[in-house]
């Protein structure tokens, strides 16, 4: 993915952050294919929906406010269902169900999938949250696919540093203390240890500092999160 479309991403990204709910809807609407589909009951977090897909396949899913669309999600060269499942004031949420050659199966990445853009070129699928400060506190993960299933490839983890309080005798923890003039970012590689991975990046920024530019931190964040992808 070139450097000037991610910060282009980043940038979209925290215009919903400011302008609200609006932009993500009609960038939903935006998708060709629609898929037909209906709301069954309610639930705590929404209603239930079945749709129909080109197979005769019927598919349930829960969502607030559904779109529902076709797209080629692991560039296989068949379209995949997207379903538009959560909306927030910054962050949509997307369910993924990929064609596996007989049927539409599952396929949302463990912990969700939000903002996500598509890297064609180099096969990612990329899910982009935006957690506050403008897009700095954010987490990004790269997907590569193994067949149907999404794998973490590498995450970019930017948040308000916190660490443990330990008691006054240091023989146990008992409160996350959060150090809010504090960024810290991580990097983390999935490819050796898809299950452990390994920090590969990490730093602290002083959001006080003077000349701090969140538009340098960004860059150093994003050279940090794409270097040898």
């Amino acid at each position: 993915m070139k450097h000037l479309k991610f910060r282009k991403a980043l940038s979209i990204l925290t215009a919903l952050c400011l302008l609200g709910n609006v932009f993500v809807c009609a960038a939903a609407e935006d998708k060709q294919n629609f898929l037909n589909f209906e709301k069954l009951t309610d639930t705590a977090d929404g209603a239930i929906y079945r749709c129909t897909a080109p197979n005769g396949q019927e598919v349930y899913f829960v969502a607030e406010l559904p779109t529902v669309w076709m797209e080629d999600v692991n560039f296989d060269g068949t379209d995949d269902i997207v379903v538009l499942s959560q909306l927030g004031v910054s962050n949509a949420y997307y369910d993924l169900y990929v064609w596996d050659g007989e049927q539409y199966v599952y396929a949302t990445p463990y912990g969700g999938l939000a903002n996500y853009m598509l890297d064609a070129d180099k096969g990612y699928l990329i899910s982009s949250a935006n957690n506050g400060l403008a897009g700095l506190e954010c987490e990004y993960t790269f997907y590569r696919w193994e067949g149907t299933e999404p794998m973490t490839a590498r995450t970019l983890r930017a948040e308000t540093k916190s660490e443990w309080q330990d008691s006054t005798d240091g023989s146990y923890s008992f409160a996350i203390v959060y150090d809010n003039r504090i960024l810290h970012a991580a990097v983390t590689d999935y490819t050796a240890d898809i299950y452990e991975g390994n920090v590969i990046w990490e730093k602290d920024f002083n959001m006080e500092a003077d000349g701090f530019d969140g538009g340098q931190v960004w860059d150093e964040m994003y050279d940090a999160l794409t270097a040898g992808l």
